[in-house]
């Protein structure tokens, strides 16, 4: 039998308070089970431990569902003579073997093995046991777990006949996760995590929260990232919070030198001067308090991050740091000698725990010091390369800086740990992207140069399961198992039990997107915009939806994969909508409307939602509907909902199909509903910077790497009426596939618009940008006094010129 598990079984495995000892007997030799039945019995240690208990649930429960027979269990001491499943070394087990395995064994390290008539599962560690059970219940009767929905191949296991077997396994990652926290909301994705080998990232305490115990894991994560503004506080707001001991404290107050020095030789930025020994004493002195707090809350091997603030730019430009990176050829010199000095003393005063850091930006920490050879043992780099071509393997020219980066952080550390990003953030639906080839050639790269832990920031679509990201999870946890592993055929395996008939037909959109990625000219950033997916053209978009079109006839009759499949058209269907006159241009007569493609993801993405989002998770789920709400409504716009009329004085003569319009964003800050704008909605710009006269805009050409500020200013003289919004002319410019429009004093939060839509292959790309804006306050109006000052944008124009007009 081959199905996906009744959800109720499943979840019943590991929660039923049964107990462990059931039926013991002595029964004579022959197969496992035949005929549906058994007359092999379960020996386990006389005091199992808690991963030999959950290892022992686990084994009955699928040998059960696979052949339908009832596994005795007997504890060590009432073991009987013959036909028995040692589970772990039981004095009973270690009298048939001789001798103790495990000295000359790897922590994690598992073992399946036969002699005489018994079966052997065991393995070294607190975690060794449950692995055997799953090495086991994979490779002999066959099972196999595909997906955090219960998807799983069940075998048929009615007839299970004796195998002389002698199997040891050692994991290519000692520490494995495929995704950090955006599963674990739900007991039965953490299950399909474990019993994939998923061992680190809290998923012992999520597990343990539901009333699941598994052993705890080896090396406790205290912090993960970013910690440094929390134990140098100074007022950075909620995404920084001090820690407990350390609130109220404000250092840009009471040692302003602690900071980092800018070009212009001030002192004040975000980051830190790490040659100030001061500094280097008063941080210390709060990391060293911070592990005393956990020794004494908890005790145990515990990780702590020592990271920057989650910004850009060099941390200090004042002499000291600048000549310690010209001796070390890195831009963070200081910070790492820092660290080195800090692990000497952590070392001595609390030997049980690790410092982590990240390595993190090229301008940063990323690059490796020269001159030295080798790190403390307990210092353990994160290497998170933010700043890849996310489209793009470590093989490709575009990322051969990191790779070189990741070999030589292996070589001098003897802890590497991998911060990898399996996609770009694009929203909570990605435009179609496999990263199947890329994430398999990364992920044996990393295996090749060390890594020992993994933080595997795989979240982007992965609560909807939406796109390839189950495939990915699936993949990433194979092949950290062993990563010698046939990749293709691990793909192909998980095709045709998630998709059936169709698979081939999946599989084939699969390379065609993989192929389209390798040659996509574009450099895909960590949130690359649409328009850097150039493969996206009509032509493609429109012969895969009739991939999906087929697909989904293929399983009229089979509603689980056709769900299956719907989560992976999503992508492509929002694309088409974001793509729609484009596809109208080339294809005239295609048939579905732009209401109906925003329908149909809404729909999808909704259901997703309420299948895959427990009561813990609602919150997100209210940002992420919000959010595709927001992004439906602007597409739909782009595709020619009507919006107010555009002024006749500037427009009417121009050709509509000269014309696209849209909505700009705002970072961090949601789109205002306003009813004085074009389509009912607006960015609003009022913080961080105040927005002031002259106001300016800025272009930016990702593809080309070039940045024009101040293209043109607002003045008091070019100010529009109070209240009311105006169309000012922004720019005449030529555009790039990858492009970007910004409003005001150059920041994080300006308002900003991707035109990279209305770049045209083969075209010279000359437009004329608008931008329709409100002001609002006393530093545009002073009749506005007591109010708050900002700007309003509820579109951006951009007019086509005819070929050879500029």
């Amino acid at each position: 039998m081959n199905a996906f598990v009744r959800k109720s079984g499943l979840f019943g495995a590991v929660i039923l308070a049964a107990s462990l000892f059931t039926g013991c007997r002595t029964v004579s030799g022959g197969p496992v089970v035949s005929e549906g039945k058994t007359e092999y019995t379960i020996v386990v240690p006389d005091d199992p431990d808690t991963g030999n208990q959950f290892a022992l649930k686990e084994l009955q429960f699928f040998l059960k569902e696979a052949s339908g027979a009832d596994f005795a269990v007997c504890p060590s001491s009432k073991a009987p003579e013959k036909n028995r499943i040692f589970l772990g070394l039981s004095d009973a087990a270690l009298k048939v073997l001789g001798k103790d395995p495990r000295p000359e064994m790897e922590d994690q390290e598992s073992c399946v093995k036969t002699a005489g008539g018994d079966l052997f599962l065991f393995g070294k560690g607190p975690w060794g046991d449950m692995f055997a059970v799953y090495d086991y219940l994979e490779n002999v009767p066959g099972y196999r777990w595909y997906d955090a929905r219960g998807g799983m191949k069940i075998p048929d296991g009615r007839e299970l006949p004796w195998r002389k077997l002698d199997r040891k396994k050692r994991f290519s990652v000692p520490f494995r996760a495929a995704t950090g926290y955006w599963l674990f909301h739900r007991p039965q994705a953490n299950l399909a995590l474990l019993r994939n080998r998923q061992n680190f990232a809290y998923i012992s305490a999520y597990l343990k929260a539901k009333e699941i115990m598994i052993p705890a894991q080896e090396e406790d994560i205290v912090s993960s990232a970013h910690t440094l503004p929390s134990y140098i506080p100074a007022a950075y707001g909620g995404a920084y919070p001090p820690y407990a001991w350390l609130k109220g404290k404000n250092y840009r107050e009471t040692d302003p030198e602690f900071f980092g020095m800018n070009a212009d030789g001030k002192r004040g930025g975000i980051h830190l001067c790490f040659s100030n020994p001061e500094l280097r004493k008063e941080l210390t002195a709060n990391i060293l308090e911070h592990m005393d707090r956990e020794r004494k809350r908890s005790g145990g091997r515990k990780i702590f991050s020592v990271s920057a603030h989650d910004s850009p730019g060099r941390f200090c430009h004042c002499p000291e740091c600048m000549a310690l990176e010209e001796q070390y050829k890195t831009p963070c010199a200081a910070y790492f000698l820092y660290l080195i000095e800090l692990a000497k003393e952590v070392s001595e005063k609390f030997p049980e725990n690790t410092l982590s850091f990240l390595v993190y930006r090229r301008d940063q920490t990323q690059i490796p010091p020269a001159g030295i050879d080798r790190l403390p043992e307990n210092l353990m780099p994160v290497f998170a390369p933010i700043d890849d071509d996310f489209g793009k393997s470590w093989a490709h020219k575009n990322n051969a800086g990191t790779l070189a980066d990741l070999k030589r952080w292996g070589e001098i550390s003897s802890r590497l740990a991998v911060w990898y990003y399996p996609n770009p953030y694009s929203g909570s639906i990605t435009p179609p992207l496999g990263n199947i080839r890329r994430l398999v050639t990364d992920i044996r790269e990393m295996v090749k140069a060390g890594m020992t832990h993994s933080y595997f920031e795989h979240n982007v679509g992965v609560a909807n399961m939406i796109g390839f990201t189950e495939l990915q999870s699936f993949l990433i946890l194979q092949l950290m198992k062993d990563v010698s592993q046939d990749a293709d055929a691990l793909i192909r395996e998980f095709m045709e039990f998630e998709y059936g008939q169709a698979a081939p037909l999946m599989m084939k959109y699969l390379e065609e997107l993989e192929k389209e990625a390798l040659a996509n000219p574009s450099y895909m950033d960590w949130n690359a915009s649409l328009s850097a997916y150039t493969y996206l053209t009509p032509e493609n978009l429109v012969r895969w939806y009739g991939y999906f079109e087929e697909m989904e006839k293929l399983l009229a009759d089979s509603p689980v994969r056709q769900y299956n499949v719907k989560r992976v058209r999503i992508n492509l269907e929002l694309a088409m909508l974001a793509r729609y006159n484009r596809i109208l241009r080339k294809i005239p007569g295609f048939p579905r409307s732009p209401e109906s493609l925003a329908e149909s993801v809404r729909t999808v993405f909704l259901k997703t939602i309420e299948d895959f989002y427990d009561k813990e998770f609602a919150f997100r789920a209210e940002s992420a509907t919000r959010a595709l709400n927001a992004r439906l409504d602007m597409y739909l716009i782009q595709a020619g909902k009507e919006g107010k009329p555009l002024p006749k004085e500037i427009f009417g003569e121009i050709p509509e199909d000269l014309i696209f319009q849209m909505v700009p964003s705002t970072n961090k800050r949601a789109r205002e509903k306003d009813p004085d704008a074009a389509w009912g909605v607006a960015a609003v710009q009022m913080k961080d910077p105040v927005p002031k006269l002259p106001y300016p805009a800025h272009f930016y050409d990702y593809a080309a790497k070039k940045y024009t500020p101040n293209l043109s200013r607002i003045t008091k003289e070019t100010l529009g009426p109070r209240g009311k919004y105006k169309v000012y002319e922004v720019a005449r410019i030529a555009l790039s596939p990858n492009c970007d429009i910004r409003f005001g004093q150059d920041s994080w939060f300006s308002i900003r618009a991707n035109l990279g839509e209305a770049y045209e292959e083969g075209s010279l790309n000359q437009v004329v940008i608008y931008a329709s804006l409100k002001f609002e306050g006393p530093a545009f109006y002073p009749e506005d006094e007591g109010k708050t000052d900002r700007v309003l944008c509820d579109r951006v124009i951009v007019v086509r010129q005819p070929e050879g007009k500029k």
